[in-house]
């Protein structure tokens, strides 16, 4: 595993999202994207304390890798049930009301999913 390195971020070009480190052992500013941070609770600025591990690019210059923050909160990977997953829900609970309706009120099913879509999207959804 490699060593973890702190430093100084000296220059954070936030719009385009890269920025150098001044490291607190010495030598050579190292190039950080914000790619390299992960998990932050917030974007950084100049002045910021970053721990990170350094890779060589194939240009023999180093960059910054697995940087965190220093003070800044991680947050996890984002959780929870994904928005497409929410609007699958509510449609198969609308489509599902729908169906039972009909097998209630009519002893069948007797709209095909064309005629179900047309009736939800016009508002026709008969009482």
């Amino acid at each position: 595993m490699a060593k973890i390195i702190s430093g100084q971020l000296a220059v954070w070009k936030d719009k385009k999202g890269f920025g150098f480190i001044k490291p607190d052992n010495g030598g050579g500013d190292v190039f950080i994207h914000i790619t390299a941070i992960q998990f932050a609770s917030r974007r950084p600025f100049s002045g910021d304390v970053i721990h990170f591990q350094m890779e060589a690019e194939a240009n023999g210059r180093f960059k910054a890798v697995n940087a965190m923050i220093e003070g800044a909160t991680i947050e996890s990977p984002r959780q929870g049930f994904p928005r497409i997953g929410w609007f699958l829900l509510i449609i198969v609970v609308v489509m599902g009301g729908y169906f039972y309706d009909q097998m209630v009120n009519d002893g069948a099913v007797q709209a095909s999913l064309g005629a179900l879509f047309a009736n939800l999207v016009l508002g026709a959804v008969s009482a």
